[in-house]
C-alpha cells in the first residue's frame, strides 16, 4: 500500500504548484481566511482543488508557482 502510495505523488515531488497550494493553504490559516473567500471566483473550497488545478502544470505554470511561493512569503494578511 506504502509503495502505491509513493508511486502516486512521485510526479508532485518536482511540481512547485503543489508547494504553493501548501504554503498558500499555511498563508490561508495564519491569516484566518478560507479558500472561499480568497478564491470565489475560482470555486475553491480547499487545498485540494489547488492541487487540482496544478498537478499537471507545464513548465510556464511551474516557474510562475515558484514566483508565487517567494512572493507569498513576503505577503502581508490584509
Amino acid at each position: 500500500m506504502l509503495s502505491w502510495l509513493f508511486l502516486i505523488l512521485l510526479p508532485a515531488c518536482d511540481n512547485p504548484c503543489v508547494d504553493y497550494c501548501k504554503e498558500l493553504d499555511a498563508w490561508l490559516a495564519d491569516c484566518g481566511t478560507t479558500w472561499e473567500t480568497e478564491f470565489e471566483e475560482k470555486d475553491w473550497e480547499s487545498v485540494q482543488d489547488c492541487f487540482d488545478h496544478h498537478w499537471e502544470a507545464d513548465d510556464g505554470d511551474r516557474k510562475t508557482c515558484g514566483r508565487r511561493i517567494k512572493k507569498l512569503s513576503d505577503e502581508e494578511c490584509y
